[in-house]
């Protein structure tokens, strides 16, 4: 413990504080002296700098456009750099490398420059191919000849991707388990969906498909592919035409089972983040089961109602989730519905590679049961994790 006599003097604290209280006024003294700084009117320890040598420049702040990026003016007047996606119920798609997927009304927007060319259809069902540059209430668009427009005749549009009057997006994702030892099993699944679009028009591909074997005897044997044509009337509602949906199921007595379709359908939401449509119609199914008991019939065709519904959320600009419904009812037989769903979150990685993850519901209401007399059971649950591939 360390005691100091009071009669002896300051503390060694109370000393150091006075050094070092000598030492800054002889510093403020010196500076002082040379003219450096000095003390405020007010006579306190406040201190000022010397005058500027040159005053702050007065012109206004310029911004150049580069033209090899899209650039989009907001109602504020500040400007965003970036990608314009498209074109669709009067709202404006765009993508930002630093802020994701935005959606904006097209109509408020101050400003649109286009660095590539893109495919616009107006109104009244004309089509162009150009740049397009937009200023207050006129559009330009910049091709073989430079045509202009009135905001209000836009009706859509399409970056024309490398050229072309299309864009197509999709990935794949594949997964694979094998197990070895006291018990041998392999599965393997796989999951891929394409869009190609237009202005006008959105074609959409999908398969899933999966095929396990334990103990040498195969478990599950499953496989669909969906096609789906839509046309769109305006800038929500839309025709399917053609759908056709193509299912086989060894192990729901399902050899194939062929379901085309023509369906009427809503853009319920459209924006950069959110996409969700339904749509409904007629349907004709015809189905061929694998085997069947003795006397009855190995076919099976009827009319049917159909309902889809298609929703998918970019959570943020890594992180995507979807959500795929469809129903099919047999007309008048409708308790023999079928239905199809899947749920697919995807987390990109890096560049185009993803770790996905999906699951797949698939339910028969009424199973046939084979020539032995099996029932098969009615739904069968699947999930998929593996890494994909997006484009």
């Amino acid at each position: 413990m360390l005691s100091i006599d009071a009669a002896a003097g300051p503390t060694r604290p109370a000393a150091a504080r006075t050094a070092a209280l000598c030492l800054v006024t002889a510093l403020v003294a010196s500076c002082q002296l040379s003219g450096r700084i000095t003390p405020t009117d007010g006579g306190d320890d406040i201190m000022t700098l010397p005058p500027a040598d040159r005053p702050a420049p007065q012109s206004e702040p310029t911004l150049t456009l580069d033209d090899e990026s899209d650039w989009i003016q907001l109602p504020s007047g500040e400007w965003l750099k970036g990608s314009v996606v498209r074109v669709r119920d009067r709202t404006l798609e765009f993508e930002s490398d630093e802020l994701g997927g935005l959606a904006f009304d097209f109509d408020d927007l101050l400003s649109v420059r286009t660095a590539e060319p893109l495919v616009l259809v107006t109104r009244d069902e004309k089509t162009l191919r150009g740049r397009l540059v937009l200023e207050e209430d006129d559009v330009w668009i910049e091709g073989e000849q430079t045509v202009r427009l009135d905001r209000e005749e836009v009706l859509a549009s399409i970056a024309a991707d490398g050229g072309s009057a299309v864009d197509w997006s999709g990935g794949i994702t594949a997964g694979a388990v094998t197990r070895n030892g006291n018990t041998k099993q392999t599965d393997f699944s796989l999951l891929g969906i394409a869009t190609r679009e237009t202005a006008q028009t959105r074609w959409t591909n999908t398969y899933a498909g999966a095929y396990s074997e334990a103990q040498g005897a195969r478990t599950a044997n499953n496989h669909r592919i969906r096609s789906v044509y839509d046309i769109f009337l305006t800038p929500r509602f839309f025709l399917t035409l053609p759908s056709i949906d193509v299912f086989r199921d060894e192990f729901q007595n399902i050899d194939i089972r062929i379901t085309p379709s023509a369906q009427l359908g809503y853009e319920v939401v459209d924006t950069a983040n959110h996409s969700w449509r339904v749509a409904a119609g007629p349907a004709y199914q015809y189905t061929k089961f694998d085997s069947a008991p003795a006397g009855e019939d190995d076919e099976d065709s009827s009319f049917a109602a159909i309902f889809s519904s298609f929703y998918t959320w970019d959570i943020t600009a890594d992180v995507a989730f979807g959500f795929d419904y469809q129903i099919t009812a047999p007309i008048p037989d409708t308790d023999e519905y079928n239905h199809n769903l899947i749920l697919r979150l995807g987390v990109d990685l890096i560049n185009d590679l993803t770790f996905n993850v999906a699951f797949v519901w698939d339910r028969v209401n009424k199973p046939v049961a084979d020539a032995d007399g099996n029932v098969p059971v009615e739904d069968d649950y699947r999930t998929t994790i593996g890494l994909g591939w997006q484009f």
